[in-house]
């Protein structure tokens, strides 16, 4: 079954107990990064993802929650979910924001779906501990973006205007009904067995 619409996936979310979140959410100890200044992250300026050009090229996009044309679908036992282009989408192409609630690290339970929020420096030395955008019991369809080695998507931390956000885009000419993949890197196959897609 294909799951698409705002209708469709919040029925599927609701089904496996996750709550949708158009938007990436805070808990009370993260709140500080709400109000952010592009400058507050220690890499801005010195990472070619993290820029001026990504942030005018995606931030109104961003604001406005704007999402490509995609889906979610089964996809088999061993992967679960997937998402899919509903409609071909070129190189570049925004996709959508990854969203979660971003918390402290050391409150994760379980990082499958956890991303580290990587600001650093002075401005959250008033955190416990680091950290992390988790999608596990919040988020939105980018949730179920697969692995692949050879992959389709990409991530990029973009600064809306008030808030750095985790975001993927086309990296290459997706076809419709293609499956969006990024590469989940490294470190997440540590204590986990690849399945090829």
């Amino acid at each position: 079954m294909k799951f698409e619409g705002e209708v469709e996936v919040r029925s599927l979310f609701e089904k496996l107990g996750v709550q949708y979140a158009a938007r990436t959410l805070f808990t009370e100890d993260c709140r500080v990064f709400e109000q952010t200044q592009r400058s507050d992250y220690a890499e801005y300026g010195r990472d070619s993802k993290i820029s001026d050009e990504a942030f005018e090229r995606y931030s109104d996009l961003i604001r406005a929650g704007y999402k490509a044309p995609i889906h979610v679908k089964w996809t088999s036992d061993g992967v679960g979910y997937g998402v899919f282009a509903s409609e071909d989408l070129p190189a570049g192409t925004f996709i959508a924001e990854y969203t979660g609630v971003v918390t402290p690290r050391d409150q994760v339970k379980n990082r499958t779906w956890s991303w580290r929020y990587p600001i650093r420096g002075s401005f959250i030395d008033s955190l416990p501990s680091p950290a992390s955008l988790d999608g596990r019991l919040h988020g939105n369809e980018l949730r179920f973006v697969n692995h692949s080695d050879d992959r389709n998507t990409s991530a990029i931390f973009v600064h809306d205007g008030t808030t750095w956000v985790n975001c993927y885009y086309a990296r290459k000419p997706i076809g419709k009904g293609e499956e969006l993949l990024v590469n989940y890197g490294k470190r997440y196959w540590k204590k986990r067995t690849k399945i090829e897609l």
